[in-house]
C-alpha cells in the first residue's frame, strides 16, 4: 500500500508532481562583457587590419609616386635624346650635302686636270726630244748618255723649268740661270757616270777635226757653236779663248758674256 500514490483528498486524484524548477536565464548583465570584449577584440583587429592596409597602400602610392616620377625622368632624357638625335641627323645631312658638293667641284676639277696632264706630257716629251738632240751635239756624249742626263735632267727640275732654265740661258737673259743650268746638267751628268769635265783634245786650230768645224761656224757667226766651242775644249786652250770671246768679238773671256747665244 505504500506504493500506491497519495490522492487529493478533494478531487480523489493523485496530485500532480511539482514540475521541475527551470533554471533562470542568464542576465543580460553577464553576456555584456563577453560581447563588448569581443566587440573590442574584433575592433582592434579590424584597426590593425585596416592600419596594416594603410600602411601598406601608403607604402605602394609611395612606391607608384617613385616609379612615376622615374618614367616621368626617363620620358624626359628620351625626348631630349631624340631631340639630339634629330640634329645629329640634320646636321650629317648638311655634311653630306656638302660632301656631294665637294666631289661634284672636285669631279670638275679632275675634268679640268686632264688636258692640262696631257698638255704636260706633251710638254715632257718634246723637252726630252730636244735634251737628246742637244746633247747628242755634244762630241762627248753619246745618245745613250743623252738619254740618261736628259731624263736625269727632267726628273731633277720638271719639263717647263727646264725649257724656261734653258731659254733664259739661250737669250743670255740671266748669268744665274746659265749657272743653275749648268749646276743641273752636271748633277744629271754624274748620276748617269758621265764626265762632262773632260774636253777635246788639241790645243788650237788644226788639232782637232770637230772642234775646228765649230770653230769655223763661230767665226762665221754661229752663237751656239761658240758656246759649244767653249764648253768642249780643253781648259786654258785656243779653241776655249776662241769659242769663249765669241770667235774673238770681245777682248778676252773676262769682258765676254756668260754665253755667245744672244749676244752676238
Amino acid at each position: 500500500m505504500s506504493d500506491i500514490p497519495p490522492t487529493d483528498s478533494t478531487l480523489g486524484v493523485p496530485p500532480v508532481p511539482p514540475a521541475p524548477e527551470e533554471s533562470a536565464p542568464k542576465s543580460a548583465s553577464r553576456r555584456m562583457p563577453i560581447l563588448l570584449s569581443g566587440l573590442l577584440a574584433l575592433s582592434v583587429a579590424g584597426v590593425a587590419v585596416l592600419g596594416f592596409l594603410f600602411v601598406s597602400a601608403s607604402g605602394d602610392r609611395d612606391d607608384v609616386e617613385v616609379e612615376r616620377d622615374e618614367l616621368a625622368s626617363e620620358l624626359a632624357s628620351a625626348r631630349d635624346d631624340l631631340g639630339q638625335a634629330t640634329n645629329d641627323v640634320a646636321a650629317l645631312g648638311a655634311d653630306l650635302e656638302a660632301a656631294d658638293a665637294a666631289a661634284v667641284d672636285l669631279q670638275a676639277e679632275i675634268d679640268a686636270a686632264v688636258p692640262v696632264a696631257e698638255e704636260l706630257e706633251d710638254l715632257h716629251a718634246s723637252a726630252r726630244t730636244f735634251l737628246i738632240a742637244t746633247f747628242v751635239a755634244d762630241p762627248t756624249l753619246n745618245r745613250s748618255d743623252a738619254n740618261c742626263v736628259a731624263d736625269g735632267l727632267l726628273a731633277l727640275s720638271g719639263s717647263a723649268a727646264v725649257l724656261r732654265q734653258y731659254a733664259d740661258v739661250m737669250t743670255a737673259e740671266s748669268e744665274r740661270a746659265l749657272v743653275a743650268f749648268g749646276l743641273d746638267v752636271a748633277d744629271a751628268a754624274e748620276d748617269c757616270g758621265v764626265d762632262l769635265e773632260a774636253g777635246l783634245e788639241g790645243d788650237n786650230y788644226g788639232d782637232n777635226p770637230e772642234l775646228d768645224l765649230l770653230w769655223d761656224q763661230c767665226e762665221a757667226g754661229a752663237a751656239f757653236a761658240c758656246d759649244q766651242l767653249y764648253n768642249l775644249s780643253s781648259f786654258g786652250s785656243g779653241y776655249e779663248l776662241f769659242g769663249g770671246t765669241c770667235g774673238g768679238r770681245y777682248a778676252d773671256l773676262r769682258s765676254s758674256p756668260a754665253a755667245c747665244f744672244g749676244n752676238m
